[in-house]
C-alpha cells in the first residue's frame, strides 16, 4: 500500500466514529438496496459511501487497472 494511503487510513482510524458509521450505512444500504420496494432508498445510502471510495483513490493516485497487481504476491488482479 502506498504511503500516501497509509497514513490516510490511519487518519480514519483515529477518528473513533467514523468507521462504524461507514459499517452501518453500507449493511444498511445493501439490505434496502436487496429489496424491491426500498431500492432507490438503499442506493442513496451506499452513493457517499461510493463516492468517498472513489475519490480517495482518485486524491491518492491509487487507481488499479487491469495490468496492476495487488500487494499479495505480485498476481495480477483478477488471475487468482
Amino acid at each position: 500500500m502506498p504511503e500516501n494511503l497509509m497514513k490516510l487510513m490511519t487518519a480514519f482510524m483515529e477518528i473513533g466514529w467514523l468507521m462504524p458509521l461507514i459499517a452501518v450505512a453500507e449493511i444498511a444500504g445493501g439490505i434496502l438496496f436487496i429489496t424491491n420496494k426500498y431500492r432507490a432508498l438503499g442506493a442513496i445510502i451506499i452513493f457517499p459511501v461510493m463516492i468517498g471510495i472513489l475519490l480517495t483513490h482518485i486524491i491518492t493516485g491509487t487507481i488499479w487497472t487491469a495490468n496492476s497487481t495487488c500487494a499479495a504476491g505480485n498476481k495480477p488482479l483478477g488471475n487468482y
